[in-house]
């Protein structure tokens, strides 16, 4: 006989049929007062593993007064998180959550709503010793998974969201090396997937912001709106790992992720920055400011890479790239890095430029049309191997205004003024009028040459930039894992000195790049005059400028007179002319390793045809020095010796191995 038919004919029978709806309603009260008096075990058990994983960690979570106070409700008084450094993360006066039967029943607490008051947030970005967090304090010793543990994250947070959320009063304290950030966020509130709160920033809360937005659980994705209601932007530090501080208008961010495992992360979305702002001393000496900062990325992670689409779209203002990027970590850690072919508006581009991280540029007019690529790429594991090739390329250029310099003045005589540590220590003229000018063409052959082998042997040929320089420069400072040489031409170091600052910040080398490809392109000065002005005007020791105050305090002689050791001294001093003393021994004598330096560059400037070998014959191997300067040796040295100071030496950086052979 068939189930159904069993089923019909006990209730067909009235006795059976009371027998077993007494049994349903039982069973069903049994079931209810079980849920009932389990709810709070249930709840408890919860409470207590979640505070074990945070012993793990090196946190203490504590609580008062939890208890279940409606059918499906919980109340938890005064919960707190705890470092093992006493200071508290997170604290709230009291929590209310009501949670899912169903998911109950299975011993889950699914949460539908949640509501809790007074909640404070504590950052410390430092140990208990007081010193910044380590990498691997951060994200351990082990081998990061990314895709598995961006993967991980963001299911764990979407799946604790609720689909209901008030929260009064949320107070974040973000405490850094130099300054504390605050965060205060008024009524913060989330329902049917809208998202809502007043928020100032600041000590003083000054700035005050809107925070609207949509989440959907389902699909994972939202979107975000943070825009300015008082009248200053919304700031931010970054001094985790970096000295900057930053600061917008408006924000707006959306984001999706339509691969979603732990091999494959793939994050889509477009943000918006406006009123954008920038501090930090290694970016520029003053606030960076852009209007407008668009972006459209696609990031894919993979377990052990993170890739950035070259389908991805960076406008800054007007200024429009398609920049690529991938980082791999094993087995060794890989790089590359392009901007795609792009072809820029040449008026548009430079009214884009940032304010503040230009100077000299400020009111540049152009016309015509600009082309710029850049491709790097770097492998750990064969640092040789790296690779790097940039191009800025123009169609119908003309320079309709200069900006604040205009870079034709160096074609004729100007005042040049030398700043140290933003000091100014001297001002003259860079032409007849000053008796210590010398003309090119009065100045030794052999220290031409030797300035050109030791810091531009390239200079005629190329126009402003060195790439293979560049290169082997990036390499020999990865290899010693230290700035240990440049790869400035002689235009580079000439437009530094005399339109811009001696501040080595990001800005000011963007700024320099730019304005030597303007001179050196539109052939606004010449080779020649370049050098001329180059050998003029640069610092060749404790107040001495220029190549005739040095062949003066070195020799005591014209720069016309100077032989060929004397200007491979010379120009080995350039990079470092304040410690010109530390390339001799306290008798006067060079060391042995700067007199090995001026031998390799003897057959540097052989091999290149700039000298002939015969040149070389009956040269004194040392150099003395026989002029004023001769006497920082009579007295004692009052100044410590720089023990590591052929290391620092840019030129050449292999200079100590060319000692040691």
């Amino acid at each position: 006989m068939k189930p159904e038919n069993i089923l019909k004919r006990l209730f067909q029978n009235r006795f059976s049929g009371r027998i077993i709806l007494m049994v349903i309603i039982f069973t069903g009260i049994l079931l209810f007062i079980l849920f009932v008096s389990l709810r709070n075990i249930v709840f408890e058990r919860k409470l207590n593993s979640l505070a074990g994983k945070f012993e793990t960690l090196g946190y203490h979570l504590s609580w008062k007064d939890n208890r279940v106070t409606h059918l499906n409700k919980i109340s938890v008084g005064k919960i707190k998180l705890v470092a093992e450094t006493d200071s508290t993360i997170v604290e709230a006066d009291s929590l209310t959550l009501q949670f899912s039967l169903l998911s109950a029943v299975h011993g889950l607490i699914g949460i539908k709503d949640l509501s809790c008051r007074n909640v404070s947030l504590l950052y410390d970005n430092k140990n208990s010793n007081g010193t910044a967090v380590s990498e691997e304090e951060l994200h351990g010793s082990e081998k990061a998974n990314y895709a598995a543990n961006v993967y991980r994250l963001m299911h764990n947070l979407f799946s604790i969201i609720p689909e209901k959320l008030i929260v009064d009063n949320i107070r974040a304290l973000i405490h850094n090396t130099c300054s504390t950030d605050t965060l205060n966020f008024h009524r913060f509130k989330l329902s049917q997937g809208r998202l809502q709160s007043f928020l100032q920033t600041g000590a003083d809360s000054l700035s005050t912001f809107m925070l609207e937005g949509k989440i959907n659980k389902k699909i994972m994705s939202g979107q975000l709106l943070l825009y300015r209601t008082g009248k200053n932007s919304c700031t931010f530090s970054l001094q985790r790992r970096y000295p900057f501080r930053a600061g917008f208008d408006t924000l707006m961010v959306s984001f999706s992720f339509p691969d979603n495992s732990p091999k494959l992360v793939t994050i889509e979305g477009t943000s918006v920055l406006k009123g954008f702002t920038l501090d930090g001393d290694r970016l520029a000496l003053t606030t960076i400011f852009i209007d407008r900062l668009l972006s459209s990325f696609i990031f894919q992670i993979k377990p052990r890479s993170v890739e950035l689409d070259s389908s991805s779209v960076l406008i800054i203002n007007d200024i429009s790239m398609h920049p690529y990027l991938s980082v791999l970590t094993e087995p060794q850690l890989a790089a590359k890095m392009k901007i795609i072919p792009v072809k820029w508006d040449a008026g548009v581009f430079f009214q884009s430029l940032p304010r503040g991280m230009f100077t000299s540029l400020i009111g540049m007019k152009a016309s015509g049309n600009l082309r710029f690529f850049l491709d790097f790429s770097l492998d750990m594991s064969m640092v040789d191997s790296l690779h790097f090739a940039s191009s800025l390329t123009a169609d119908d250029f003309q320079i309709m205004k200069y900006g604040v310099d205009d870079y034709r003045l160096l074609n004729n005589e100007f005042v040049h003024d030398f700043y140290d540590g933003g000091r100014l220590a001297a001002s003259f003229a860079v032409g007849p009028s000053n008796p210590d000018f010398v003309p090119l063409a009065d100045i030794s052959a052999w220290l031409k040459t030797s300035v050109l082998t030791s810091e531009d042997g390239s200079f005629y040929h190329h126009k402003g930039f060195n790439q293979r320089a560049i290169r082997e420069s990036v390499i020999a400072n990865i290899k010693e894992k230290k700035f240990i040489r440049g790869g400035s031409t002689i235009t580079m170091q000439l437009v530094k000195n005399v339109f811009l600052t001696r501040n080595k910040t990001l800005g000011r080398k963007l700024e320099e790049l730019l304005i030597v490809w303007i001179i050196e392109n539109n052939r606004l000065v010449s080779k020649e005059r370049l050098f001329e002005v180059y050998l003029n005007i640069i610092e060749w020791g404790p107040d001495i400028y220029g190549v005739s105050q040095a062949s003066q305090y070195y020799f005591n002689k014209q720069p016309a007179n100077l032989n060929l050791q004397e200007s491979l001294f010379l120009a080995g001093i350039i990079p470092f002319p304040k410690r010109f003393k530390s390339v001799f021994e306290s008798n006067g004598y060079p060391r042995t390793y700067f007199s090995a330096y001026m031998q390799r560059m003897k057959e540097l400037m052989v091999a290149r045809n700039y000298i002939l070998p015969d040149d070389t014959l009956d040269v004194d191997q040392h150099v003395f020095l026989t002029g004023p300067a001769s006497q920082v040796f009579v007295s004692p040295d009052t100044v410590k010796a720089d023990s590591v100071m052929p290391e620092e030496l840019p030129a050449l950086p292999a200079l100590k191995k060319v000692a040691e052979q």
